[in-house]
């Protein structure tokens, strides 16, 4: 088994700092986009197949991250 040692101060110091995360993230309840998208390609006879079926013209690109 592995064991890590660090200075109490350090130790002190993450616990603290987690604490106030922890703190502050039960004071601001809100959903947060952390920066990550869905990309979704679709190849050429594939958009036009879907033309074809619907007789419509392109959707315009959606630029909503989930």
């Amino acid at each position: 088994m592995d064991f890590s040692i660090i200075g109490i101060a350090k130790a002190s110091k993450v616990y603290h700092n987690q604490d106030r995360i922890a703190e502050l993230n039960q004071k601001h309840q809100s959903k947060s986009v952390q920066g990550q998208e869905d990309r979704v390609s679709i190849s050429a006879s594939a958009r036009q197949s879907l033309l074809d079926s619907k007789g419509s013209q392109p959707p315009a690109p959606s630029t909503t991250a989930s």
